[in-house]
């Protein structure tokens, strides 16, 4: 049975990315920062490793770097997974040695058939296979481009990918069809019934809201205190989450708020985090509207 390590300091997509590849057949081994994560792949030796970029104490990068000069580890797969789209983060990643780079949000359907996918090819070194321009900086395979969140003329999963076309599945077509109508929604839990029951969706959503009622103080704090690194990380944890659970609204303003942190833009982040905690209220309301539909 394939073995899977999966390192991300978000309870809630580990939690989501854990049962749907249990279902589909992986031993799952679960770790929330890059250290623990390292020494995970180095006494497990899994077949894959899952790997957020942004984690405490060693961020996927650095856990990515040091998988491929432990020469016991040559032959283990790394896929990065990650909010970062930006095409020189996905050449970063491949330059370290990552076979694969996931955005997110993602499916989570998709991402055990990536999994699958990439565990059937051929082992080999990744960074043999990736071309260099004349300075030796990595380049992206031809077709290979980091898909946006949503986007009317992109299949909008996550993950790398390209324009959509005829040949994708129904259910991206549906899916690109009602895109306009996911920039305003507050609360879509389509993606978490592909593999999860009325009574998982409660459990999930109620660990997002969890998450949400002790980050959004801490939050407040780090840009009160002009913290911009802390106020990073932390708005950039619940993007995360919120793209995964299904929360548009509160996963674009956070990720707002990761771009203003990024600038400097301490008033700026002040205010978005005042609308952070209006969209969160709406956000928790719908939540509890559609998990009572569910369960009647």
């Amino acid at each position: 049975m394939p073995s899977v390590l999966v390192v991300d300091d978000d309870p809630d997509i580990r939690s989501v990315i854990a049962f749907k590849l249990q279902r589909a057949g992986f031993t799952v081994h679960l770790e929330a920062d890059g250290e623990a994560g390292l020494a995970a792949a180095t006494e497990e030796r899994p077949d894959l490793v899952l790997l957020d970029w942004m984690m405490p104490r060693l961020n996927g990068m650095e856990v990515c770097r040091a998988i491929r000069d432990d020469a016991s580890l040559e032959g283990t797969t790394v896929i990065m997974l990650t909010a970062k789209a930006q095409e020189p983060d996905v050449q970063r990643a491949l330059a370290v040695g990552a076979d694969d780079y996931i955005l997110k949000p993602f499916s989570p359907r998709e991402l055990v058939s990536r999994v699958q996918a990439i565990l059937a090819r051929p082992a080999r070194r990744p960074t043999d296979a990736i071309d260099r321009d004349a300075h030796g900086s990595a380049q992206l395979p031809r077709g290979w481009q980091p898909r946006v969140l949503v986007d009317d003329d992109m299949v909008v999963e996550g993950g790398l990918g390209r324009s959509a076309g005829a040949n994708d599945p129904p259910r991206n077509r549906a899916f690109l069809v009602s895109a306009a109508q996911a920039r305003q929604s507050l609360f879509d839990p389509t993606g978490l019934l592909e593999f999860a029951d009325a009574g998982q969706v409660s459990e999930l959503t109620e660990m997002f809201s969890d998450q949400m009622t002790a980050r959004l103080p801490a939050l407040g704090v780090a840009i009160a205190g002009g913290d911009s690194k802390a106020t990073h990380e932390i708005a950039h944890g619940l993007k995360g989450s919120a793209a995964t659970i299904g929360a548009p609204r509160v996963m674009n303003v956070c990720d707002a708020i990761c771009r203003a942190a990024m600038r400097g833009e301490k008033d700026r982040t002040a205010a978005l985090h005042s609308e952070l905690v209006d969209v969160w209220k709406d956000t928790a309301g719908a939540i509890t509207a559609c998990l009572r539909d569910l369960n009647r």
